[in-house]
Order: structure tokens, then sequence, then C-alpha cells
């Protein structure tokens, strides 16, 4: 009996040596050192709680595990334009602006990315190569324009709203005012272009600008394949949903002088009616063409861009001039 006693016992102490074993372990589970020791033991930190794993998933700043932690603010100004706007995919203006003489100076893209190198809006620039213009060109159909029951404000409708922070006082186009000047200011509600200035593609002249009655058509948005021309060249065949949509997409816009865009009307001379010889000879051909010289190539391959993207076609006498224009852009510029 004596025997199995001292056996009992040893047995006690044994358990009791295991259990404070087990203590020791628990009690340094969270630290690193512990972690690496029972790794040795060959047990795994994430099955026993208080482990590294689980001190990792509380160790933010706040004290919240990190998915429950406040998120910080990303650093991104808040676009002007919000995501419902029409125009999804414009560059965004920043809201974060400060007052000057009652006027908002909103931040701007640099230099770099308002112009290109020759100070034009980035956007006057065809987005696809001269060669490839070429051929775009050679590929659109040519078909007689449909001139009947044009309408511009029941078929196009006007600018779009946007809607932004100060409700839907935005629209169109200040939207591309905004992309297209250099050193912009905004009004106090931060809804419209106040100021700025305009590198003109079509004149290659620089145009202040001045929000006004009067002065505010200094600088107007033209649309390069105009609505007329869309419209008798297949938008007629549109519904109304994507006739809007065409007349407010940044893709077929530009700021540009005013004079100029009221001289260039729908851009075909056929379309004018009664004027058309006379624009023909003004013009030097079927199609209205950009005063300023080092910009007819952008221009031409802009607007064939826009009829390939989307499905319009050509008057015969506009076809052979684009072809002949482009081919002559592609000469010269293979030969710079």
């Amino acid at each position: 009996m004596a025997g199995r006693g001292h056996d009992n016992g040893n047995a006690w102490q044994v358990v009791m040596g295991v259990v404070c074993i087990v203590c020791a372990l628990v009690a340094i589970a969270g630290s690193g050192a512990g972690q690496d020791a029972l790794s040795v033991l060959g047990v795994r930190g994430a099955s026993i709680p208080g482990m590294r794993a689980g001190v990792e998933a509380s160790s933010s700043p706040s004290g919240l595990p990190e998915a429950t932690a406040p998120m910080e603010a990303s650093g991104s100004p808040t676009p002007l334009w919000g995501d419902a706007s029409p125009l999804a995919g414009m560059p965004s203006v920043s809201s974060q602006a400060t007052q000057t003489d009652g006027q908002t100076q909103a931040s701007q893209p640099s230099q770099s990315q308002a112009t290109t190198s020759d100070s034009l809006p980035v956007a006057s620039r065809a987005s696809i190569s001269m060669s490839e213009a070429l051929q775009q060109a050679q590929n659109i159909r040519v078909q007689q324009p449909h001139v009947q029951d044009y309408d511009r404000g029941s078929m196009f409708g006007g600018w779009a709203k946007t809607h932004n922070q100060c409700g839907d006082g935005g629209n169109t186009r200040d939207l591309i005012l905004a992309r297209d000047l250099t050193d912009v200011t905004w009004t106090k509600t931060g809804c419209h272009v106040q100021s700025g200035t305009l590198h003109d593609p079509y004149t290659g002249q620089r145009i202040s600008f001045h929000r006004g009655k009067q002065s505010s058509m200094s600088v107007q948005i033209d649309h390069v394949v105009a609505l007329q021309d869309a419209w008798a060249s297949g938008a007629w065949q549109w519904t109304q949903a994507k006739r809007v949509e065409y007349a407010n997409s940044p893709d077929v816009l530009l700021a540009v002088d005013g004079p100029a865009n009221e001289a260039k009307g729908s851009g075909i001379a056929s379309l004018a009616g009664g004027k058309a010889n006379a624009n023909r000879q003004a013009w030097g051909g079927e199609v209205w063409m950009p005063g300023n010289t080092a910009y007819k190539c952008d221009y031409m391959a802009k607007r064939v861009w826009i009829k390939n993207q989307y499905g319009l076609s050509m008057t015969q006498a506009e076809k052979t001039q684009t072809v002949s224009t482009l081919t002559a852009c592609l000469t010269q510029k293979q030969a710079q």
C-alpha cells in the first residue's frame, strides 16, 4: 500500500508539472519569443487564443481590429462632378479651393497635363495616328445626307446638368471649359468657370475668358462633328438618349474661339442649303477647316475618329477631301 501511495504522489507531481508548463506557454504566447518557442514544439499559434495572429488582428493605432478601425482619408480631393454625372471619365476638378477676390480659385492640372508642348489643349489632339485616321477614312461609308427634320433643341437637347456639390447648377459647358482652359477660376458656388485662358486650336490665338452675358461668347464649346452633321450622317436613326449622350460627350467637344465656331456652322458645305457654294469657295472644299494650319491634320483626324466611332457616314465630297488631306498629312509626317 505504501508503495502505491508513493507512485500516486509521483504521478501527481508529473501532472502538476505539465500544468505549470502549459500555463507558462499560454502566458508568453502573445510575444514573438513565445510564438517562436511554440513553433519549435510544433504548436500552431492560430489554434490557441491570444497567439500572435490574434494580437495582430487588433494592433491598429485605434486599438480596434484593422477591419473595423476608422478609415483614413485617401488624400485625394473630392471631385466637383459626382459619379452621377453623365460625363463620367472626365478629369475631375478639385473642390479644394481658396477664395480670391470673391471668386473661387480651384486646383487645376499642371500645364503639362492641360496643354500640349505647343500649348494647345490636350483634348484637341487626335487620339489616333495619321495612318490610322487615313485607314478609317477610307472605310467610312458614303451616303446621301439626311437633311430633313433636323431641330437641334428637340433632337439633341441642351447642355446636360451635372450633379455636384452645388446641386444641379453646373453643366457640360463648364466641364469642357475646366478641361481645356488654363489658370481657371470658379464662381463662389463652384458651379461655373469664372475665368481662364484658352490656347485656341482653331485660330492658334490665346484668348482670355471671363464669364458674363456678353463676354462668355468669346469662348464657345464646339462639337467637332457638328450636331447637324451628325444628324444628317446617321444620328437621325438614333434614340433620343443616344443623341443627348453624343451632344454631351467630352470626346466630341472642344473649347474654341467663338467667331471661328460660328463661321464653321455645320462644318459641311452641302448642309448649308443656299450657302453651300459660297461656303465651298470660302472654305476651299466641302469640309470647313480651321484657320490655324498647324492644327488641320489633328482636326481632320479627330473628325474621322468621331465618325468612325459613332458609325456616321460621309458625303462623297467630304470623304474625298478627308482622304486627300490625311494623305498629305501622313506624307508630311513621314518626311519629318
